[in-house]
């Protein structure tokens, strides 16, 4: 018996047992869809897919017409681990491993920069706070740090020590928030506080935590499954088998990748499709937006000495790093 074709999928011939998948991450406006002219194209013209699988290249995707580029980083010696795009500066901003440095670029592949040489070390994770302009990673030695994004240095800012195992940190811009995972705890911590909470125990190792502030929802990987809560740690739920820690979310698909391939999910966790081969194992993936976003009031603005930063920590304080000052600015 006929059934009729999920959402992402057409069939143009009746009486078929199976679905033709349409192209990367197009849709369709309803099941049993039998016209590939049907698929629609991902909404947002701005969206890419980021890709590091290569020990000096970064690859864009256009998730509307499927354009590949590639950004070589001819300056570095080890392999990309973590990226992170901001539109705020339209620079993309990694880490590497082996030696560990963390770096910049622009989107164009220009100006690349590094920011600081990190000997010894293994960055765990990696975020850019888009109203203050500092990056913040983790090292697999325990603590969280933060550099300026412009520059240059050879010193960084402690902002916690005495971590286990930090790793995939994660910033909630709209709430002055941060998320990472600790083996198989998931930890949060709010911008200018002297330590981190357990936000939940999962009892399972926590990898490639992710967030979706649209929903304000974390999302992670434990054990061949996709998992989720909410940001206060309720409502546990498993999103997708058979997946892996290199995941993500675009319109209304899950993706995950292989070794060998990226693959799409639909909503029901189950229905997939592969978007596209791989030539290597990728290290890092993420889909991110050129769309410029709105953040409000920006607080650390002017020039800021050298060896210290400005932390806007709400939407109206700001905290000095690397001095003890703190200014409130009044509503």
């Amino acid at each position: 018996m006929c059934e009729a074709c999920p959402l992402g999928f057409y069939q143009e011939h009746s009486g078929q047992l199976d679905c033709t998948p349409c192209p990367g991450f197009a849709t369709t406006p309803d099941t049993g869809i039998p016209y590939h002219t049907m698929c629609l194209a991902p909404e947002s013209p701005g969206q890419y897919l980021l890709v590091a699988n290569g020990q000096n290249t970064l690859t864009k995707t256009h998730l509307a017409f499927q354009n590949e580029s590639i950004i070589n980083l001819s300056d570095i010696t080890g392999s990309v681990t973590h990226h992170f795009y901001s539109a705020t500066d339209n620079f993309i901003y990694y880490s590497t491993q082996s030696p560990a440095s963390i770096r910049r670029i622009r989107w164009d592949g220009n100006l690349g920069l590094t920011i600081i040489n990190l000997k010894g070390e293994e960055v765990t994770g990696l975020a850019v706070d888009e109203r203050s302009g500092l990056v913040f990673y983790t090292l697999r030695t325990g603590s969280l740090r933060a550099v300026t994004s412009d520059r240059y240095t050879e010193d960084d800012i402690v902002i916690l020590d005495g971590l286990n195992g930090t790793r995939d940190l994660v910033l909630h811009q709209e709430t002055f928030m941060m998320y990472w995972s600790e083996g198989q705890t998931i930890q949060q911590y709010r911008y200018g506080n002297d330590s981190r909470t357990l936000l939940k125990n999962t009892g399972q190792d926590v990898l490639g935590l992710r967030l979706n502030p649209e929903v304000d929802r974390l999302m992670w990987y434990s054990n061949g499954q996709l998992m989720s809560c909410d940001t206060d740690g309720d409502d546990v739920t498993n999103l997708v088998d058979n997946a892996s820690p290199l995941f993500g979310l675009v319109n209304d698909y899950y993706f995950y990748a292989s070794e060998t391939g990226l693959f799409r999910v639909n909503a029901d966790g189950v229905t997939r499709a592969q978007v596209m081969s791989l030539t290597s194992p990728p290290t890092s993936v993420s889909v991110i937006s050129t769309n410029h976003q709105d953040w409000g009031p920006l607080k650390c603005c002017g020039d800021v000495p050298y060896g210290q930063a400005c932390w806007q920590i709400d939407r109206f304080e700001i905290k000095r790093l690397g001095t003890d000052e703190t200014h409130h600015d009044e509503v």
